[in-house]
């Protein structure tokens, strides 16, 4: 707060390329929504008032629809289900050691499981999942999506170590170390591929520039999460990647926000960088490339828009901390160094 009495606020300004950003029909996502609540209570995973309320607010069927605007319907439906299902499982395991059954529902959810206890209702439903995934995807894939969930999983036990030990000041690098993988972006893009209908060559996952712009995606994934957990995060006395690197670098948390955005755009000029020699590769991908980059710009979108997380942050000197998303030509974001060829 200032000397006459007015709340200071500090702007964040994330500016994103709009070719990024491909906004689909207003209610496409109706649909996904209404079949999920009808899904899940057939399951008996919404028994009460709380449960369902915490479900709703989640935004199922717009995060689904923002992050694969080109999905065909019955492929949107069934991403729903899985992020439904999804964030559910990650309010009940945030902060705590992972399922023991990470194994198994990692194989439910790739269409591998069998014999499972009917009387478990979660785990019939990550079957059901896994059902849907086999109609149409080869075991290849599934296999990976399978692997890439149970690591997700495990994570969350990584990331309540970190907090047992250091608190809410974890160093950035053991976070960040942690957090590729707590962050779950590798399970988001292999349903690109679902969402598409198509997979990606084989050797595109040992193409070093591939493998670079997915890292690039997670690292952006990563630091917009944590920009508008701020407030979410603090009031549960969690770690969060501004508190660390404020920590380290004896600054306030608004310009440890300034600090991490302006990361966010260097990480922007070098994916326009690298996605650029991809296409000039000869692999092929460039619907997947552009449904990445779709991707990353539906997690903004969802993430601003998700009750769990918020663009203002209030905080105790009388502050506030503001993030804001702009969307500009992509010719800005261009970066000017020399291809290698």
């Amino acid at each position: 707060m200032t000397a006459s009495g007015k709340t200071l606020t500090i702007d964040v300004n994330l500016d994103y390329p709009a070719a990024w950003l491909l906004k689909a029909d207003p209610l496409k996502h109706i649909a996904p929504e209404h079949d999920l609540n009808k899904w899940m209570n057939r399951y008996g995973l919404l028994p009460n008032q709380e449960s369902r309320t915490r479900s709703r607010k989640t935004h199922n069927g717009h995060c689904s629809v923002d992050c694969f605007p080109r999905a065909a319907a019955d492929r949107l439906s069934t991403v729903t289900r899985f992020l439904g299902l999804w964030f559910l499982y990650e309010d009940a395991s945030e902060g705590h050691d992972a399922d023991t059954r990470a194994t198994s529902i990692g194989q439910a959810v790739g269409g591998f499981l069998k014999g499972h206890d009917t009387s478990d209702l979660w785990m019939q439903a990550w079957s059901h999942i896994g059902e849907e995934f086999t109609q149409s995807m080869s075991e290849a894939w599934r296999a990976r999506f399978a692997r890439h969930f149970e690591s997700w999983q495990q994570s969350v036990k990584d990331e309540a170590n970190l907090f047992h030990t250091y608190g809410a000041q974890v160093p950035a690098i053991e976070y960040t170390t942690v957090r590729h993988h707590s962050i779950g972006l590798y399970t988001w893009v292999d349903l690109i591929e679902f969402t598409a209908g198509r997979e990606l060559p084989t050797p595109a996952f040992w193409d070093p520039d591939v493998i670079e712009i997915w890292q690039i995606a997670r690292e952006i994934s990563i630091l917009q999460n944590d920009l508008y957990g701020v407030s979410k995060d603090a009031a549960a006395g969690w770690c969060n990647l501004v508190f660390s690197v404020a920590h380290e670098r004896d600054m306030n948390w608004g310009n440890s926000c300034r600090h991490l955005a302006a990361e966010i755009q260097r990480l922007i000029k070098r994916c326009h960088t690298v996605e650029t020699r991809i296409r000039s590769g000869g692999l092929g991908i460039e619907w997947w490339l552009d449904a990445l980059k779709h991707l990353l710009a539906g997690l903004l979108i969802w993430t601003n828009r998700a009750p769990r997380y918020s663009s203002l942050h209030r905080q105790t000197d009388g502050t506030n901390i503001r993030i804001k998303m702009t969307w500009t030509p992509e010719t800005k974001h261009a970066n000017t160094e020399v291809l290698s060829s």
